[in-house]
C-alpha cells in the first residue's frame, strides 16, 4: 500500500500544479475545466486500478490523445524520448504511436508489457513522468482503455 500512496501522491504532484497553472493562463471556461478534470480523474483511476492488480498475465492498454495542432511535433517529438526508453524496459513487447489518416488531433499510444508488474514500473519511470507533465504543460486531453486480447 506505501507504493500505491507513494505513487499517486507522485502523479499528484507533477499534474496538479501543471493543471492549475495551465488552466489559469488559458482562461478556461467551466465546461473546459470539467473536461480536463475528467481527464485527470481517468489517469487516476486508471492508475489506481493498475497499482491494485494483481491477476497473473499480460498488461495492454490503448491511450487515445486529442494533440492541438501547434503542440503535434513538440508531442510527437517527446513521445520518440519516451519510446527509446520504454522498449528498453523490462518487460516491454510493444509501444507504438499511432495516427488515424483522417483525423488531424487523434494519436494513440499502444503499448504491451509481459506483466501487470512490468507495465506498474513503466508507470514510475521518469519518461512516463515527461509524457505527463507535457500533456498536462500544453493541454494534451488523453484517456487510457486497459485491453484485453482476444484473439
Amino acid at each position: 500500500m506505501a507504493s500505491y500512496k507513494m505513487m499517486l501522491a507522485m502523479v499528484m504532484c507533477l499534474a496538479v500544479p501543471a493543471f492549475t497553472q495551465f488552466t489559469e493562463q488559458q482562461g478556461m471556461q467551466v465546461q473546459e475545466l470539467h473536461n480536463l478534470q475528467t481527464e485527470f480523474t481517468s489517469f487516476e483511476a486508471h492508475l489506481e486500478s493498475m497499482l491494485k492488480r494483481e491477476e497473473e498475465g499480460p498488461a495492454n492498454v490503448l491511450i487515445k490523445y486529442l494533440v492541438p495542432p501547434p503542440v503535434q511535433e513538440d508531442f510527437i517529438g517527446v513521445f520518440k524520448g519516451v519510446k527509446d526508453a520504454t522498449v528498453n524496459e523490462e518487460g516491454n513487447k510493444d509501444y507504438y504511436l499511432l495516427k488515424p489518416i483522417t483525423d488531424n488531433v487523434s494519436y494513440y499510444i499502444y503499448g504491451s508489457w509481459s506483466s501487470g508488474e512490468a507495465y506498474k514500473e513503466h508507470l514510475k519511470s521518469d519518461h512516463t513522468k515527461k509524457l505527463l507533465e507535457f500533456d498536462f504543460k500544453k493541454g494534451v486531453v488523453f484517456t487510457i482503455q486497459p485491453l484485453l486480447i482476444v484473439d
